[in-house]
């Protein structure tokens, strides 16, 4: 099955069933609009959804309901902009953000819902900083005005994912750039909305800095100081600068009694494992690859297919990858890893 990413639409007239069973039209599920982004989990087989900014939100003055994607400031993100406190953290406003999971009825419950109606899975929500959660607009809507009309508008990212739960903790996996992605413990143990929860880690991982995750408090952007972040270091299956993160290459895998997070890259597959007792995430696995285009995940047998652009061999010249070279010249070539429990992962060929 080609794992897909599906930017969805949770428009009216569909019906969203809440946890206490009771229905409502998708138009009121925040203040009277629809989320300011869905995307379709093709492996949980839910809608994610994220909501819209409201006027007044908690961390911000004003606000607006309209959406916008924007792309992240990498200098700010690396933790290079003013306002870091002695510890080499930036000091920043932060803002609650609200994610849902819409699912669809069991239809083993006995219940009879409408063909359009889905059942609320997950609600939570959590704080990110200002920069992460907000997009700063101006608009000049008065001729008569010295300067223009300052809003803010929810950031969407490229794709948001929920993991499953392990031992009562759940993560949210969203990538903002096609190298950068944000992890945040959205449920514990004592419950949802644990992203702001004293002691709580996000976790960034930005290729174009360091493969390697960076922890920081909910309300905090990443600090790269002190980390292996260099732009002549060697990181194996990474080249920083280059190496990017395939289209919807966000992935969740509960292999035994843990969950990894699998980044599908254009030079290998990187394997993270969120210990939920150590509180940690950690790079466990790499997998080297060469120019990789397209994958295809099934995640109920934990199969991972990858396919990489090259070039046919002759005898006067080596085998060369490209995505560029014309058919029949170009073929793809097939690379399979099965995951399975534990830290085990067989690879074929």
């Amino acid at each position: 099955r080609r794992n897909t990413v599906t930017m969805a639409s949770l428009q009216p007239p569909l019906i969203i069933i809440d946890n206490k069973g009771s229905q409502r039209t998708s138009k009121s599920t925040v203040g009277g609009s629809p989320p300011a982004a869905t995307w379709f989990d093709d492996d949980n087989r839910h809608f994610v959804a994220l909501s819209v900014r409201r006027d007044g939100a908690d961390g911000g003055s004003g606000g607006s309901l309209v959406s916008g994607m924007s792309s992240v400031d990498s200098l700010v993100i690396a933790g290079e902009a003013e306002g870091q406190n002695e510890d080499g953290d930036v000091e920043d406003e932060s803002e609650v953000v609200q994610y849902q999971a819409y699912g669809l009825p069991d239809k083993n419950n006995g219940i009879q819902y409408d063909r359009k109606s889905l059942v609320t899975e997950i609600a939570i929500a959590f704080r990110l900083p200002y920069q992460l959660a907000n997009v700063e607009t101006s608009v000049d809507d008065d001729t008569y005005a010295t300067e223009p009309t300052i809003t803010f508008t929810r950031r969407i990212p490229i794709l948001a994912k929920f993991s499953g739960k392990i031992e009562g903790v759940r993560f949210l996996a969203m990538q903002f750039t096609n190298t950068m992605v944000r992890v945040a413990t959205v449920e514990d143990e004592q419950g949802s909305g644990s992203g702001g929860r004293v002691g709580t880690k996000h976790w960034t991982v930005d290729l174009s800095f360091d493969p390697n995750p960076i922890a920081s408090n909910p309300s905090n952007l990443p600090s790269f100081r002190g980390s292996t972040r260099n732009l002549f270091a060697k990181h194996e299956g990474v080249d920083v600068g280059s190496t990017t993160i395939i289209g919807g290459g966000v992935l969740w895998c509960r292999r035994g009694d843990s969950v990894n997070l699998i980044l599908v890259t254009s030079t290998s597959v990187l394997v993270y494992e969120m210990n939920t007792v150590k509180k940690q995430m950690i790079k466990t696995q790499v997998f080297p690859l060469e120019s990789a285009s397209s994958f295809w995940y099934e995640p109920k047998s934990r199969t991972l297919i990858i396919g990489s652009y090259k070039k046919r061999r002759s005898a006067s010249e080596e085998d060369v990858t490209s995505d560029e070279l014309p058919f029949p010249n170009v073929f793809m070539e097939m690379k399979t890893l099965f995951f399975a429990d534990e830290t085990t992962v067989d690879t074929f060929p």
